[in-house]
């Protein structure tokens, strides 16, 4: 090995110096290595405990160190997954597919029903009339025009309680948000 000339370090210098990041590097491995050791010891003495409390089932072949490492971690992993469980609130609900379990036989039927016009619908090139969860302002409402006739009442209503000058300075305040929005639309048609 050639040293360069402006090197401080002489060629066994140098040697020392990688032998050391080497073996740093395999001190490393070996504390893997070893902590994997002791894991599979630990699972060994589970099985031990289990096989002497009448349990004689070997579970799974394990064909490979990998399904061992697996199966190890598994068992030393469920106690404190047990200690987890016992942590959570008995009373909370189960979150995943509460709807559908809240929903009745009848429902369910007529929900897949609903869904299954959805996807004709769009399968055909339709356009997909929404129908669940529909408020009474949108036009596909049925109860749509009773609905717009209170709103207009109760529109006109709340006009005429206000006076000449609270009417003036919402009118003002409309136009300037009309003109806002005019002059926002012309920048992004740019």
């Amino acid at each position: 090995m050639k040293i360069p000339q402006f090197s401080p370090f002489t060629e066994e210098a140098l040697i020392q110096i990688g032998m050391a990041a080497v073996l740093h590097n395999y001190q490393q491995a070996v504390d893997v290595l070893q902590g994997q050791m002791d894991m599979l010891k630990q699972f060994r003495v589970e099985r031990g405990k289990q096989h002497e409390n009448g349990n004689t089932s070997h579970g799974p072949a394990l064909g490979t160190a990998r399904e061992a490492l697996d199966e190890a971690r598994k068992l030393l992993a469920a106690p404190a997954r047990k200690e987890k469980e016992k942590e959570k609130d008995p009373r909370r609900k189960k979150q995943a597919n509460s709807y559908w379990a809240t929903l009745s036989p009848e429902e369910r039927k007529h929900e897949m029903q609903r869904r299954m016009t959805v996807r004709l619908q769009k399968r055909a090139g339709l356009p997909v009339v929404k129908t669940v969860g529909l408020h009474p302002r949108d036009v596909g409402h049925p109860g749509h025009a009773a609905w717009l006739k209170t709103m207009r009442k109760s529109s006109k209503g709340f006009w005429d309680r206000l006076t000449p000058e609270a009417r003036q300075e919402r009118l003002r305040n409309l136009q300037a948000a009309k003109a806002k929005a005019a002059k926002a639309r012309s920048k992004a048609a740019r």
